[in-house]
């Protein structure tokens, strides 16, 4: 094993803990030229830039070195920073720090009816919200800009404007310096589909695709207007947090600009990160929402891999190793801990626990290099520490990198500290921890899977998926996820911080929607064995096929939040949740908030609350009872904490009328009692719970 302390970018590294621009450890890894990832801007010629979020005290400081600032948040700005100028940095006053490398993955017949959907639809009251004069704003990759889903009846479509940040032929909307802006219905219409993927359009058809002719593949929000973002990414797909952050401020600001509410879907995420709230990405979305400005994210699709570890130094070993099982992908890992923790990664071969090689315990204080040795071939580790600003916690990040065919080459990761708590992360899918079969070996678990990106904000709305279906006629595509169940696949909650996430779930299992015709049309690429049906129109053949995945879940959450901002355009992120809180649908499979959060979106009783009352009260504290379900058809199971010789129940209408009392005799502790509103209405009703022990109060809404 060869060590070395890297002298590449000296003038930037040697002096990481003293001096006063600070760079993330996985900026400090991309800088390295061995690991750089750049784009290129059109009208630069040949120079390249590094996508990178800054803290500056003056961002129009940084245009004099030719560095390109997009979106500005109080003192964080995204930028593009010119590789010519990395040796630069250290000397510009401006820059206190800077984060780069984070990248992003992308992660509604059947759909529809669990959701309340139909109710709306045949209610004269309900049916006329579907989102008219509200913009449903989606980043993400993959869009089909002319697809018929994104039309109206005569052909003319609902896109306001569509910015493709990977195009370099068209004019950049202002005030950014990349991409292509179509913003009239001619543009929008003549662009070209985007290759790689079908994702965007799939995810904008379930959140507001249309509704025509005999398609019986509508969105939710079906009037709504639209505006696209195809995020900047790698070839490999990879996004670009600062190409998601500038996206969402460009919709919001179109929005401003025609002074409509709007809702932004992130169905896309990463794995790194402090999952506590405080990474810049998830200040940049908390300080961008607002009255009439929500984002609603995907939980991501980690729920059952072991991508997770936590270990406590004060009550666990001081020391030890996890394996990392590889799934055609190297390791990359992210540590935090409020103590300094010291990380190595081992190499081993075959199914032994004989080290073969190991990079000794990585240092905190540079970024660093070692050279394993794989019997001839060399695999590289790059590896770097800093202490994050915004929660004073130690991060490190390590990337495995320069080989391709492992064989029978697998790695461990030994962690080792005096006191205090570690989380770490790894690239699921690509690595999980794994015990590898050794005793005393640790392996992960399922807590605290939830994405970094769309997951982990403060104001977001993070969504979980449900199974609303677990078959399609598709070639092979099937689930064994039982119906209704939380999807086993949809990442877990609570936060590093100890928030509730996800707020809701929605069917995310096997959606059909709109397919990108890029993929769909070519008989060698796999998602053409995926369509479920082709309609021509026009002459023109559209395709929609099926899709799994919090992804999917994510937006129709998305078009619930425009048809609750058309009845309140004034709706705020907080509002939205408590509305969420009030009407989610509990049932047998929403006993963990932690894969659950409230329940199952019902998007039929939140706008019923929302038309039904002019402000948005909090419930009484219900901890000595519980209702379920919440919705439904009347009726519903009681159950009391505690015993009770006597207990009184009063059903109240939505307008404070009550309508029905009862007292139940000798109720025993935790023990479902069978009730039922005695009222044909649809609509919310306020059932009373008093006993010894207290009064509860609980919503019920009938369907």
């Amino acid at each position: 094993m060869k060590k070395i302390i890297l002298s590449l970018l000296a003038c930037i590294c040697a002096n990481f803990i003293v001096a006063q621009l600070q760079y993330s450890p996985s900026a400090q890894i991309l800088f390295n030229k061995s690991k750089s990832s750049t784009v290129r801007i059109k009208g630069d010629g040949q120079e390249k830039y590094i996508p990178a979020t800054i803290i500056t005290s003056d961002a129009t400081a940084l245009e004099q070195y030719g560095i390109k600032v997009g979106t500005q948040v109080g003192n964080y700005a995204t930028a593009l920073i010119p590789t010519s100028v990395i040796p630069m940095l250290n000397g510009i006053d401006a820059i206190s720090y800077i984060d780069a490398g984070n990248l992003a993955h992308t992660t509604l017949d059947v759909a529809l009816p669990g959701i309340g959907y139909q109710q709306i639809l045949e209610s004269y009251t309900a049916s006329r919200f579907m989102g008219k004069g509200v913009i449903v704003g989606i980043v993400d990759i993959g869009f089909q800009w002319n697809h018929i889903a994104f039309c109206n009846a005569d052909g003319s479509t609902r896109i306001l404007a569509a910015w493709n940040q990977n195009d370099t032929t068209g004019t950049s909307p202002e005030p950014y310096s990349y991409g292509s802006l179509y913003d009239t219905e001619e543009e929008i219409l003549a662009a070209a589909p985007c290759p790689g993927e079908i994702h965007g359009t799939h995810v904008a058809s379930i959140a507001a695709g249309s509704a025509i002719e005999n398609i019986p593949y509508g969105g939710i929000a079906r009037e709504a207007s639209l505006i696209l973002v195809d995020a900047m990414h790698t070839d490999e797909g990879g996004i670009f947090n600062e190409g998601i952050i500038d996206g969402i401020k460009f919709i919001f600001d179109y929005a401003e600009k025609l002074d409509m509410p709007c809702v932004i879907n992130l169905s896309i995420g990463g794995n790194m990160g402090p999952h506590d709230g405080t990474s810049a990405f998830d200040i940049f979305c908390d300080s961008l929402q607002g009255p009439g400005r929500l984002i609603v994210g995907a939980m991501g699709n980690s729920g059952d891999e072991y991508y997770h570890l936590g270990h406590d130094f004060d009550t666990q070993e001081k020391e030890v190793r996890a394996g990392l099982r590889q799934y055609g992908g190297l390791p990359e890992i992210d540590g935090w801990s409020k103590e300094p923790v010291q990380y190595g990664i081992e190499l081993y071969h075959g199914h032994t626990d004989t080290v073969l090689d190991w990079t000794g315990w990585i240092p905190l204080d540079t970024l660093y290099e070692n050279t394993l040795k794989y019997f001839d071939r060399e695999i590289m580790v790059e590896a770097a520490s800093q202490i994050y600003p915004e929660n004073d916690c130690y991060n490190t990040h390590i990337a495995v990198s320069g080989i391709r065919n492992l064989g029978n080459a697998y790695f461990a990761l030994r962690i080792k500290g005096e006191s205090g708590k570690v989380n770490v992360w790894c690239n699921t899918p690509a690595t999980e921890f794994s015990t590898r079969g050794f005793e005393g070996w640790l392996g992960g678990d399922f807590e605290m899977t939830l994405n970094e990106v769309g997951g982990t904000g403060k104001r977001i709305t993070s969504v979980g998926s449900y199974t609303s279906d677990s078959q399609k006629a598709t070639l092979d595509y099937s689930s064994t996820h039982p119906v209704n169940d939380i999807s086993p696949f949809s990442s877990r909650g609570y936060t590093a911080d100890g928030r509730m996430k996800p707020e809701v779930c929605a069917p995310g299992c096997i959606i059909t929607a709109a397919y990108n015709e890029k993929l769909a049309a070519d008989p060698e690429n796999f998602f053409n064995g995926l369509v479920e049906n082709r309609y021509e129109i026009n002459g023109v053949t559209y395709y929609y096929g099926a899709n799994s995945g919090t992804s999917m879940a994510a937006p129709i959450v998305t078009g619930t939040y425009a048809l609750w901002l058309q009845a309140e355009p004034t709706l705020t992120p907080e509002q939205a949740k408590e509305v969420l809180k009030l009407t989610a649908t509990q049932d047998s499979y929403t006993s963990n908030p932690a894969t659950s959060g409230y329940g199952k979106i019902n998007t039929y009783a939140g706008l019923n609350l929302i038309l039904d009352r002019n402000n948005i009260e909090s419930p009484t504290n219900n901890t000595a009872t519980t209702i379920y379900p919440n919705a439904g058809n009347g009726i519903f199971n009681l159950v009391c904490q505690e015993a009770a010789s006597e207990v009184e129940l009063h059903i109240y209408t939505s307008s404070g009328m009550l309508i029905a009392s009862t007292t139940l005799q000798d109720v025993a502790s935790n023990t479902p009692i069978r009730l039922q509103i005695p009222s044909a209405q649809q609509g919310i009703y306020y059932i009373t719970v008093c006993a010894d022990w207290g009064r509860c109060t609980h919503k019920f809404i009938k369907l």
